[in-house]
């Protein structure tokens, strides 16, 4: 260690960097009126005064995927939507328009991925991505089936 000739401090002559100041980031206030679903968790998260790091941990995921959802960056996975749901407890999400997203609606609350969510409706997984994405819609009598068959799985829940 050398010491430096102006100042009498000890330092390392190798070392190319000075001293360092960590700072803390100040957290992003809750938004006032939220409009994604993110805005709405760190909204719940806010109240509860829970860091990132604690509400990831109950939702299953990293504070990094916490803080990409609540930025909009990303948007969570159909089996995490269950949790914040609850986490919440209310669904800020608008109520769906057409047959493509009330599929998709109902199937991000059950927390299905599309294959599970096929399989619990007996159609062929095409099909419903076919659907979902707008491609063609079942005929009426069929699209009644397949929406009693989700009022079903959505009382079961």
């Amino acid at each position: 260690m050398s010491t430096s000739a102006g100042e009498g401090v000890g330092y390392v002559p190798f070392l190319a960097y000075g001293a360092v100041t960590l700072r803390k980031q100040r957290e992003k206030p809750a938004p006032h009126n939220p409009q994604t679903l993110g805005e709405h968790i760190r909204r719940r998260r806010l109240e509860l005064r829970l860091t990132q790091r604690a509400a990831g941990q109950v939702f299953g995921v990293s504070r990094d995927a916490l803080a990409w959802w609540e930025n909009g960056t990303r948007n969570p996975e159909p089996a995490h939507v269950r949790a914040i749901l609850e986490f919440l407890g209310y669904d800020p999400r608008p109520e769906p328009s057409g047959f493509a997203e009330e599929l998709r609606f109902t199937r991000y609350r059950l927390g299905h991925e599309q294959a599970a969510f096929a399989t619990a409706l007996s159609v062929p997984l095409p099909t419903l991505r076919a659907w979902e994405c707008r491609c063609f819609e079942p005929a009426a009598g069929r699209m009644a089936a397949i929406r009693a068959r989700m009022a079903v799985l959505a009382s079961a829940e």
